[in-house]
């Protein structure tokens, strides 16, 4: 008996090995050979997931996948690495915008690893997530007495010490809106009032009043009345959107205790003498250094995008609601933002995320393939295209047609809330009632007034769904019925404009970038098939057919 039970699970386990090493095989077995580099099933499924075409991941919102697009996406993918590896020959991934690029992608990328992996760190019991629940959710109930005179606020409170009832030294000597009701605030939540205020009021014990708190707006004495506890009912409810909620809040307080710790340790040296000088009409030099972070300069260039940026948003402000702007303080906050972003970068370029994880690796190479491809565009195809005046002007005359003007209309229109009434006046029209007389009687349209007429409109100004039908008809004759989702409508063409062309200088640029475009694709392509025809390209048939048939295509 025992025997029989270990032989099936032996057998059981050989088998799921077996399963293993084929599902893995698939996944890691290429596709496609291109010279000495290869793409994988993976990579292969990757494409066309971003593509949005992989039928799994769209589930019935997807046509079904077919040779064609298989082939597309494949040969699409063959092309990239075609190119990326042109560029390369070409030594164009020694150029410095491309290593630019690529230098901020790495402290990108590597930056969103190492929060990945400090964030999965965060773990948050059910106990903690009902105590944040309460918490947030527990209602107070204070009096205040709110006073901007100091002397003010001692003889209220010198008051409330003799025993005199809190409403009654309220009314007298409160400046708040709410004085005049014993200065009852109502119900608060934790969050809705000032720090200062809040650092004394929430240790009160019902029934307490505090001694004066001083805030910028003024002077403060703040009485307990109760403390009411949520219904926990609704925490299961909840429970996922406060888990979200709560974790959101960790970050926040992982990211800080990250910041404060790799600063302490950092040495960071800043150009006083350049953040003084920085205004809001200041021009300096991009290449200007405002700080140093252990040896790394953080230019002037990055600082001062933010800081227009903001100052536009603070002067709105200041001239909605008389706000002081400190502009220190703006310099500052900017300027340690971009001091934590870059020791956080320095901590995560540290920990070697590209040699480590392979799924990084993998899409730093991609990044790289596409960056090569756009400078091989920019630096070796685009600078062949040069389109002369002759050129634009025969491109012109032979698409003249795509660069008229919109057909006018001269339409009417009657407009009716059901399709049962739209198809009796259908019926009414086809028996030759008038078109004018019916809109009048019995269109919802402000048009109806007026036996329907519309007047002249161009077709670009018309919905999509009456341009369309518009254009099939013929002076004299009215469309069937068009619903759009809430009316029903018939429409009436009395005449139409054709549109001219419209002249060459006004839609000169237009018609450049165009050219440009299909000179740019002509020359592209040609080098494809050149690249085609000089590289070792290897396709495997066999897991090529077992995709296939994954994807159920026969």
């Amino acid at each position: 008996m025992n025997s029989k039970f270990y032989s099936l699970q032996f057998s059981f386990f050989i088998f799921t090995i077996l399963f293993s090493l084929v599902f893995s095989s698939m996944s890691l077995a290429y596709l496609a050979k291109v010279n000495d580099e290869v793409i994988t099933v993976e990579d292969f499924k990757k494409a066309l997931s971003s593509a949005h075409r992989y039928a799994p991941l769209r589930k019935d919102k997807a046509g079904k996948l077919s040779k064609k697009i298989i082939k597309e996406t494949l040969d699409n993918m063959i092309e990239h690495y075609l190119l990326a590896q042109e560029a390369q020959r070409l030594n164009l991934d020694k150029e410095p915008d491309y290593l630019k690029n690529l230098e901020d992608y790495k402290k990108d990328l590597a930056t969103r690893a190492f929060w990945q992996e400090e964030f999965k760190k965060i773990k948050i019991s059910d106990e903690e997530l009902k105590s944040y629940y309460q918490e947030k959710n527990t209602k107070w109930h204070f009096s205040q007495i709110f006073t901007k005179s100091e002397k003010k606020a001692q003889e209220a409170l010198k008051q409330l010490q003799a025993g005199e009832p809190f409403p009654k030294v309220a009314r007298e000597l409160s400046e708040s809106p709410y004085a005049s009701r014993g200065g009852d605030l109502g119900f608060i939540r934790k969050g809705q009032m000032v720090k200062e205020w809040e650092k004394v009021a929430f240790l009160l014990k019902p029934g307490e009043f505090s001694d004066i708190i001083k805030t910028s707006q003024g002077f403060h004495i703040v009485k307990l009345e109760e403390i009411k506890l949520p219904d926990m009912k609704n925490f299961e409810q909840r429970k996922k959107s406060i888990r979200k909620e709560l974790t959101k809040k960790r970050r926040k307080i992982v990211e800080k205790q990250w910041e404060d710790s790799l600063r302490a340790k950092a040495n960071i040296k800043i150009n006083q003498k350049l953040l003084k000088e920085i205004k809001e009409d200041f021009k300096g030099k991009d290449e200007e250094v405002i700080a140093w972070v252990n040896g790394a300069p953080i230019y002037l260039k990055e600082f001062l995008p933010t800081f227009k940026r903001k100052l536009w948003g603070y002067n709105v402000m200041k001239e909605r609601w008389n706000i002081k702007i400190d502009l220190n303080e703006v310099k500052n906050e900017i300027l340690d933002g971009l001091i934590n972003q870059k020791v956080i970068e320095q901590e995560a370029i540290k920990r070697d995320y590209f040699s480590k994880n392979q799924e990084i690796k993998k899409q730093l190479d991609n990044y790289k393939r596409m960056l090569l491809i756009e400078e091989f565009k920019r630096k070796i195809i685009a600078p062949q295209i040069i389109l002369s005046e002759k050129e634009l002007k025969d491109y012109y005359e032979e698409h003249k047609q795509a660069y008229l003007r919109p057909n006018q209309y001269n339409l009417r229109l009657i407009r009716v809330n059901s399709k049962k009434e739209a198809q009796e006046i259908l019926e009414e029209l086809k028996a030759g009632g008038d078109f004018a007389f019916l809109a009048k009687k019995k269109s919802i349209a402000e048009s109806a007034k007026k036996g329907g007429a519309i007047g002249w409109i161009s077709e670009n100004r018309l919905p999509s769904k009456i341009r369309e039908v518009v254009k099939e008809l013929k002076p004299g004759e009215f469309s069937p019925i068009i619903e759009d989702g809430r009316h029903y409508s018939i429409v009436f063409l009395e005449e139409k404009k054709e549109g001219k062309p419209i002249p060459f200088e006004e839609v000169k640029e237009k018609v450049k970038k165009q050219l440009w475009q299909q000179k740019f694709n002509t020359l592209l392509n040609k080098y494809l098939k050149q690249l085609r025809k000089v590289s070792d390209i290897k396709l495997d048939k066999n897991t090529l057919n077992r995709l296939e048939e994954e994807f159920g295509i026969k």
